[in-house]
């Protein structure tokens, strides 16, 4: 059996022929292997192969191939129908693989030099026509080799396509140059569709609050993403706003508590503090306690806990508000009210009588202000000098302002009476 190997390249640009005889049959092969560039042989591994050959009137033989072992080459056996008509035979391999992908190749044609063996007649020497016969066949393979067409046959003599042909699109089934596959084409998602409201269109940039996240503005803000310091602690300014509200407890050993004053009773001489942060609720979260002697405590109670505020006797007295001036200025008898600002918050006030030397403690009611004070004017007698104060009161407005004084003798009369103004009026409590 005469085998022909073929190299043949996908593209079909190039023509390779393999030469037959009429009336052959199984007596000549073609071992084919396709590329598609040099040197990269295509797999024909678990394909089917098959060998399209149109002869010159037209008619259509297939011939099924072998794949060989290697997978690399597929062996085509002529048949005795596929060289029944002499002439140019155009031919076409058709590879179908499993996923069926259907590959098909032009660029080989069989040429089938006429031989009518048939009709010869037996001569004495009966191998003289065979041997005749057998050296033309060597003849017109090698003549074939020598040329590339050497008869000069023509594309349209023998059926074929011509060398400039360029299939379309429809005639090799595959798609035009302006075609545009849809998503539902090529299994893709439509531009439509939306993350988060973002069509697909165009690059996507989620934001923390897409993914419920905390952005970086938030860092290290109250009711954020909480950071550490240097220490690797909180820092105040991050903790929660309740955590900032402090209150303090006070409780002796008998187990008497005291919000409002530092009294402990006569039977304790010991008491306790506690600090602690409290919830808006009112629930303490945590506590520190404290013992002291109260001999020695320094926690000041505020005044508006009946306590004075402060830790020293000039402090206090100031934060009580004794000795502040309330009022100063010219305030003759006769003359219209004043106005003492404060003093709806004493009981009892300094009046300064002016240009006497005489200061007068008066006691605050509800619509007046009175007092009275006294000198001994002469050491070794009994000889007194009386000075008075009064004045109607309508909250902190005082108007009818009388000052008089007179002198008093023992067992005697008294002196006519003087009349002062008032140059300034201070609170004591």
């Amino acid at each position: 059996m005469i085998t022909h190997v073929v190299c043949l390249s996908v593209d079909g640009k190039e023509k390779i022929t393999i030469p037959a005889v009429q009336g052959e049959s199984q007596g000549r092969s073609i071992r084919v292997s396709l590329y598609q560039k040099p040197g990269e042989t295509l797999s024909l591994e678990k394909a089917a192969v098959n060998l399209y050959i149109q002869k010159p009137s037209g008619l259509l033989v297939m011939l099924a191939g072998e794949v060989e072992d290697s997978g690399k080459e597929a062996l085509f056996t002529l048949t005795r129908e596929s060289c029944s008509e002499a002439g140019y035979c155009r031919c076409f391999i058709q590879v179908v693989y499993e996923d069926q992908k259907d590959l098909r190749v032009n660029g080989l044609e069989l040429f089938v030099l006429p031989c009518q063996l048939d009709e010869a007649v037996e001569s004495s020497e009966e191998f003289t026509a065979l041997e005749r016969a057998l050296a033309q066949v060597v003849l017109y393979e090698t003549h074939v080799k020598d040329e590339e067409n050497p008869h000069k046959t023509t594309a349209e003599q023998v059926g074929a396509r011509p060398e400039n042909w360029m299939p379309t699109a429809d005639e090799v089934g595959a798609r035009p140059v302006t075609w545009s596959p849809t998503p539902d084409e090529i299994g893709a998602v439509p531009n439509t569709r939306t993350i988060n409201g973002r069509p697909l269109s165009a690059n996507i940039i989620l934001t923390p609050a897409d993914v419920n996240a905390v952005s970086q503005a938030e860092k290290a803000q109250p009711g954020g993403l909480a950071t550490l310091d240097g220490t690797g602690k909180l820092t105040y300014s991050q903790l929660p706003a309740f955590q900032s509200t402090i209150k303090v407890y006070r409780q002796n050993s008998g187990g008497e508590t005291y919000n409002a004053d530092f009294a402990v009773g006569a039977s304790y001489s010991d008491m306790c503090a506690y600090v602690g942060l409290i919830s808006p609720e009112g629930e303490a979260v945590n506590s520190l306690q404290l013992w002291e002697d109260r001999t020695t405590m320094t926690i000041p109670l505020a005044v508006s806990s009946g306590g004075t505020g402060a830790n020293t006797a000039a402090n206090a007295r100031s934060n009580l508000g004794m000795g502040k001036l309330l009022w100063s200025g010219s305030w003759a008898a006769g003359a219209g009210p004043i106005t003492v600002t404060g003093l709806s918050s004493y009981s009892v006030v300094l009046v300064y009588l002016s240009g006497s030397g005489y200061i007068l403690s008066c006691t605050v009611s509800s619509q007046r202000v009175r007092g009275m004070t006294c000198t001994d004017n002469d050491a070794t007698s009994d000889n007194l000098y009386i000075v008075g104060f009064e004045a109607d009161r309508s909250g902190d407005t005082l108007s009818n302002g009388r000052a008089v004084g007179f002198s008093h003798v023992a067992g005697g009369n008294h002196a006519s009476a003087g009349t002062f103004g008032v140059s300034a009026i201070y609170g004591i409590c």
